[in-house]
């Protein structure tokens, strides 16, 4: 398989990248970011909503997490990771749902929720998961490419950046604050 470096060049020279070599790129990218994964805050599967089709309101994923699918499996709501919502190719209606993630144990993670709404009434009637499922098999049965994959990866990255830096300017202040706070009451407490 060719290097990183090589597929950035052909990048660079505008030539399309194979199926493969977007392969190679992403599993560099997980990777890369695998190890900051452990030390980052990661959203809950148990978190993730999405909204109803017509009926208005969030729909949780923690409240379904409790269906027969889903007890004594890895898969539950405390399970950390990378998630997006994707839709399926072969949805058998439009109100299937599904979830796609990268997990704090380096495992690509799919659940899927079938629902239907009848006389009004939202249901969820089943559950299922896929863990681990390789990117190849996310991007033949979902909207969902490995530009995407690569992509979702590398702006939570970047996600995590921006709020260090905003945590880290939030501890400049304060520490400003204490000095300024130290310096006045020094001065005060000091001996004659």
């Amino acid at each position: 398989m060719p290097k990183i470096t090589e597929l950035y060049r052909r990048v660079l020279r505008n030539q399309t990248l194979t199926d493969q070599e977007w392969q190679e790129l992403l599993r560099e990218r997980c990777q890369t970011i695998k190890p900051f994964m452990d030390r980052m805050t990661l959203m809950q599967l148990g978190s993730f909503s999405f909204r109803r089709n017509d009926l208005g309101g969030d729909l949780s994923l923690n409240d379904f997490l409790d269906s027969p699918a889903m007890r004594d499996s890895t898969v539950n709501r405390e399970m950390t990771g990378i998630f997006m919502r994707v839709e399926a190719r072969k949805a058998k209606t439009c109100q299937d749902r599904a979830i796609l993630g990268y997990t704090r144990g380096g495992m690509w993670l799919v659940v899927r929720i079938r629902t239907e709404t009848v006389d009004f009434h939202f249901t969820v009637t089943e559950i299922t998961y896929t863990c681990p499922v390789n990117p190849e098999d996310i991007v033949n049965d979902f909207y969902a490419s490995y530009y995407q994959l690569w992509q979702l990866l590398g702006n939570v990255a970047t996600g995590w950046l921006e709020r260090a830096k905003k945590r880290l300017t939030e501890l400049e202040q304060l520490n400003e604050q204490i000095q300024l706070e130290r310096l006045l009451i020094g001065t005060l407490e000091s001996p004659l």
